[in-house]
C-alpha cells in the first residue's frame, strides 16, 4: 500500500516538473494550444509534451516556441507518426439507390 502511494507521489511530482520545464519552454499562445489539446486528446497532449521536451534535450529547440512554432512541431509529430494514437476513418456510402423511396406523387 505505501510503495503504491509512493509511486503515485512520484508521478505526480513528475508531472509536476514537465508542467514547469513546459511552461518555460512554451509562450502563452502555445501553452493554451496545448491545453486545449489535453482537453480533447490527453493521450496526444502527453506525446506533443514528450516530443517538445525531446527535442530540448538534442538541442534542435533552443528559444521559447511560438505558437506558429508550436503547431509545426505538431505537424512535423503526426506526420513522423509519434503521436499517431489512433485514427478515426469515416466512410461514406455511395450508394445512390433510393429504391426504398418513392419520392414521386402519383
Amino acid at each position: 500500500m505505501q510503495q503504491q502511494q509512493q509511486q503515485k507521489q512520484e508521478q505526480e511530482e513528475r508531472a509536476t516538473q514537465k508542467k514547469q520545464i513546459l511552461k518555460q519552454l512554451l509562450d502563452n499562445d502555445a501553452l493554451d494550444r496545448l491545453s486545449r489539446i489535453s482537453l480533447v486528446n490527453k493521450e496526444k497532449a502527453d506525446n506533443l509534451e514528450n516530443f517538445i521536451i525531446g527535442k530540448v534535450q538534442k538541442g534542435e529547440i533552443t528559444s521559447k516556441v511560438n505558437d506558429s512554432q508550436f503547431l509545426k512541431y505538431v505537424d512535423e509529430m503526426t506526420a513522423s507518426g509519434a503521436g499517431r494514437v489512433g485514427a478515426i476513418k469515416i466512410q461514406r456510402r455511395c450508394d445512390d439507390s433510393d429504391d426504398d423511396l418513392d419520392l414521386e406523387d402519383d
